[in-house]
């Protein structure tokens, strides 16, 4: 199977499941709604329709394409959908496009042996649908939806990557899943759910700092998300030291000083009450780090993030020296921690 098929057949699997729930969802969202909140049942009926013909699209490109075993798994529709659908149907008055659910059952996989004929044509319609995906995302921040996005891909297109993150996608977690690195993320996901409402707190105590420039905050946003782009790059965005990172990231970059100028130990007594422990959570989330980058080097050296981040943010040699462990000879490859960190601050400023 080559990459095209790939990338095909894993986005429309997710569309698949993921689009179902999502319309399913916006569905309780506009039950639940009273009168006296019929704009925001209004805008759950638009994201219903929204999601019913992003799901629309993908049954239609997906017949004899997608696996046997996802259609088969139970995961999309089971013998009880339907009924659920017409009983919803008729007791809330609610339209359900409940032919969806029929042609998901009629879909046909594409069997265990032969590829799925995939064209360009197709290719480029999954893109576009990828993309349509991102925008719904866009949509619900826009309308200061606070849920956090998580994006699980095979798709490693740095364009469509950027354009998640730009979207309001908070992580981005590449296939294979590694399940200690989901575990990891969302607990990351959780962890800033409860700083933003403690910050939350604080700021409707101190209302006067409400009035500050807009424009900072905007500032530190994007900062924010390319570092969180990189991390996720490298594999490190479920490590312990991946906000680590991210905090000494913008400290520097708020105050336009380097690692280098300053020193990591004093970086992380400025910010940490256990400055060590800190340098130790960085040191060990970029190891994990360079471990990647020379696995993608080892795999391909033209890979493009190899090419873009090895030598930016790792010792050259290092990285040669982690490639040759990982073929079987000599020692594992020492990181630099202010090479690394002012890297990153170069990666994050010219993005």
């Amino acid at each position: 199977m080559d990459q095209s098929q790939d990338y095909v057949i894993h986005s429309l699997e997710q569309h698949l499941f993921f689009a179902r729930i999502m319309k399913e969802h916006a569905l309780f969202l506009k039950l639940g709604f009273l009168p006296p909140n019929q704009n925001l049942a209004q805008d759950a009926e638009h994201f219903l329709r929204e999601f019913e013909a992003l799901l629309s699209r993908a049954i239609a490109f997906s017949n004899r394409v997608v696996r046997n075993c996802v259609l088969c798994s139970g995961e999309l529709v089971t013998e009880f959908t339907d009924c659920a659908e017409r009983q919803t149907q008729q007791l809330t008055g609610t339209a359900i496009d409940r032919k969806l659910t029929a042609r998901t059952i009629e879909l046909v996989g594409c069997g265990s042996k032969a590829d799925p004929p995939v064209s360009q044509a197709l290719v480029r319609q999954v893109r576009q649908l990828n993309r349509d995906g991102i925008q719904l995302v866009r949509e619900l921040k826009e309308l200061g939806s606070r849920a956090k996005f998580v994006m699980i891909s095979q798709v490693s297109a740095k364009e469509l990557i950027a354009k998640a993150y730009q979207a309001g996608v908070e992580f981005f977690i590449q296939k294979p899943i590694n399940l200690i690195e989901v575990r990891q993320v969302v607990g990351n996901v959780i962890r800033q759910m409860e700083n933003e409402r403690a910050l939350h707190t604080i700021q409707s105590v101190f209302q006067s700092r409400e009035s500050q420039p807009a424009a900072p905050a905007g500032r530190q946003e994007v900062w924010r998300r390319r570092i969180q782009y990189i991390l996720s790059q490298l594999g490190m965005a479920g490590e312990k030291g991946a906000g680590d990172i991210m905090e000494l990231c913008l400290f520097l970059l708020e105050r336009k000083q380097t690692a280098s100028q300053i020193g990591v130990g004093t970086l992380c007594s400025q910010l940490s009450d256990s400055p060590k422990t800190m340098e130790q959570r960085v040191r060990r989330a970029v190891e994990r780090g360079l471990g990647h980058i020379a696995s993608l080097g080892v795999e391909d050296y033209g890979n493009e993030f190899f090419t873009q981040y090895a030598a930016v943010l790792f010792p050259f040699p290092e990285v040669r020296a982690e490639m040759a462990h990982l073929r079987g000879k000599g020692g594992r490859g020492k990181v630099n921690l202010k090479k690394f960190l002012d890297g990153m601050l170069i990666l994050t400023e010219e993005y």
